[in-house]
C-alpha cells in the first residue's frame, strides 16, 4: 500500500508545495548570490575566455573570501535535497561554478579547506566534472617553474588571464623568498610594482608585461644570479647586505661575504637558534670581518644583526 507524501509529512497538499517552492526559492537566491559576482562578464558561458575573465574578477582576497562564503551556502542548499530530482535543475550552476572555485583555488594558490567539502554528494558531483575537464584538485602550491604551473598559463586564452596569473605567483614567490636574501628580492618587488604600475598607465600592453614579468621570473632564481658572481646563492644573500653599506672593490666585498657565510656556517651547531650565547659568539665573528672592511662600530652591529637574521633564515 502506498503511503501518501502529504500523509507522510503531516502536510497538505497545499503546505506541502509551499515548503517545496520555498526551498527551491532559496536555491535560487543562494545561486543568484554566486553568480552576481560575474555579472560584468560577456555571457559565454563556460568558454575558456569566460572562466579567465571570472578568475580574474575573483585576484582580489576579499572578493574571492566573499565568493566562497556564497558558493559554500548555494552547496549546503543543493547538498541537502540531493539526490531529489529538484536538484537537477543546479546541476549545470554547481559543474560551473564548481569549475570555477578550483580553477581560482589552483591559480592563486589557496591550499586551505574547501568549500566544497561542506556537501559529499555534492563534492563527487564537482569532483567528477572537473576530471572530465581535465582539471586536478591540487593540494599544494604550484612552483613558478612546475611543469604544473606551464600547463595552467597555457590553458589560458588571453595574454591579459597569463600576466595576471604570472604576476601573482611571482609576487607570492617573492614574498615566500623574501627571509632568504632580503635586499635581493625587495628590489624585485620594487621592479614588479613598477612593471605593474607601467602596465595600469598604458606605458605597457599585455604582450609587453607578460614578456617583462619572463624576465622578472628569470631573476627570481638567486641560485642562478649568484654563480654569475662565482658564489653560492647564500653567500650572495649576504653580499648585498654588505653591498648596501658600502662601495668596497667587487672582489673585496665577494672574498669577505664568502668568508662570513663559512664562519656561520661552521658555527651553526644543531639548535643554534635557541643557544643565545652561541648566537653572540657568530655575532662577534661576523663583527671581526666587518672591522676589516673598515665599518665603524655602530654600522658594524647595525649590520651584524641583519646577517644574523639572515643567517637563521638560510641555516
Amino acid at each position: 500500500m502506498k503511503i501518501s507524501i502529504y500523509k507522510l509529512t503531516g502536510q497538505s497538499q497545499e503546505n506541502y508545495t509551499y515548503i517545496a517552492e520555498s526551498i527551491l526559492y532559496i536555491q535560487e537566491q543562494a545561486k543568484n548570490k554566486v553568480k552576481a559576482f560575474f555579472e560584468r562578464v560577456p555571457k559565454t558561458y563556460d568558454s575558456e575566455k569566460y572562466v579567465d575573465e571570472c578568475i580574474e574578477i575573483l585576484s582580489q582576497k576579499d572578493t574571492r573570501i566573499r565568493f566562497e562564503q556564497a558558493l559554500k551556502e548555494f552547496i549546503t542548499y543543493v547538498g541537502n535535497i540531493m539526490p531529489n530530482p529538484q536538484a537537477n535543475q543546479f546541476k549545470k550552476d554547481i559543474h560551473f561554478y564548481g569549475k570555477i572555485y578550483q580553477i581560482m583555488r589552483n591559480t592563486y594558490d589557496l591550499t586551505g579547506t574547501s568549500v566544497v567539502d561542506v556537501s559529499e554528494k555534492v563534492k563527487q558531483l564537482i569532483n567528477k566534472h572537473l576530471e572530465s575537464q581535465g582539471i586536478e584538485v591540487l593540494h599544494e602550491p604550484m612552483s613558478l617553474y612546475s611543469d604544473k604551473f606551464d600547463q595552467l598559463l597555457k590553458r589560458k586564452k588571453s595574454n591579459k588571464a597569463k600576466a595576471s596569473i604570472m604576476e601573482h605567483k611571482i609576487r607570492t614567490t617573492i614574498n615566500n623568498l623574501m627571509p632568504t636574501n632580503p635586499v635581493y628580492y625587495t628590489s624585485l618587488r620594487q621592479r614588479l610594482e613598477k612593471i605593474i604600475k607601467d602596465r595600469k598607465q598604458k606605458i605597457l600592453d599585455d604582450i609587453k608585461l607578460l614578456d617583462e614579468l619572463d624576465k622578472l621570473k628569470e631573476d627570481l632564481d638567486a641560485e642562478a644570479i649568484a654563480k654569475k658572481h662565482n658564489m653560492q646563492k647564500e653567500e650572495f644573500a649576504v653580499y648585498k647586505l654588505l653591498k648596501t653599506q658600502t662601495d668596497k672593490a667587487e672582489e673585496k666585498l665577494t672574498n669577505a661575504s664568502k668568508e662570513i657565510y663559512s664562519k656561520l656556517e661552521k658555527l651553526a651547531v644543531i639548535d643554534w637558534k635557541d643557544k643565545r650565547n652561541h648566537q653572540k659568539i657568530m655575532e662577534k665573528e661576523i663583527k671581526r670581518k666587518l672591522y676589516k672592511l673598515d665599518f665603524e662600530i655602530e654600522e658594524a652591529n647595525k649590520l651584524a644583526n641583519e646577517i644574523m637574521d639572515l643567517a637563521r633564515s638560510i641555516l
